[in-house]
């Protein structure tokens, strides 16, 4: 099994619409990091403010096809995947890149299949820190992932199927 952790940003108040999201294995040696392109055109404006000028785009920027082809790919590289996130937000914008947002069938069936990923939420409040950026939570989150099984809330275990 291959821990892996979870970061994303998304631009509304619903938390529906991602903005970028982010894995890193435990031992800091695999790391997974891509931005929707194009943006959401209606975040907040915390979001437009803070968020969005700390953006890599570039390379990072993926089209919702290449954003899940990307994401599959990288889990595809670990026999049994398993991510770890603080914000159950977190879990479901997961899912929802993984099996490939709301592209057609025509378009996904032209994508290797998603790989079998397991997840849970990590239920600690404090996990986050001061710093939403995924390797300043690293410290902490491997800190808490490292405490009893009863510390952790399941969140759907495998996911659903694509």
């Amino acid at each position: 099994m291959t821990r892996l952790f979870l970061d994303c940003e998304w631009a509304g108040t619903l938390d529906s619409e991602l903005v970028s999201l982010a894995l890193v294995d435990e031992a800091g040696r695999h790391r997974s990091y891509s931005e929707v392109n194009p943006l959401p055109k209606q975040p907040t404006e915390w979001v437009r403010a803070v968020v969005y000028p700390l953006l890599e785009h570039g390379y990072a920027a993926h089209q919702k096809v290449d954003f899940t082809l990307a994401l599959r790919t990288f889990l595809a590289q670990f026999e049994d995947p398993f991510v770890l996130f603080d914000c159950r937000s977190d879990g479901v914008l997961f899912g929802d890149a993984l099996c490939g947002f709301d592209l057609p069938d025509t378009v996904l069936a032209r994508l290797p299949p998603p790989p079998r990923v397991s997840q849970t939420s990590i239920a600690r409040d404090d996990v986050r820190g001061a710093s939403n950026s995924i390797s300043a939570s690293i410290p902490s989150m491997l800190a808490t992932s490292a405490m009893q099984a009863s510390m952790l809330r399941p969140c759907d275990g495998h996911l659903r199927p694509c």
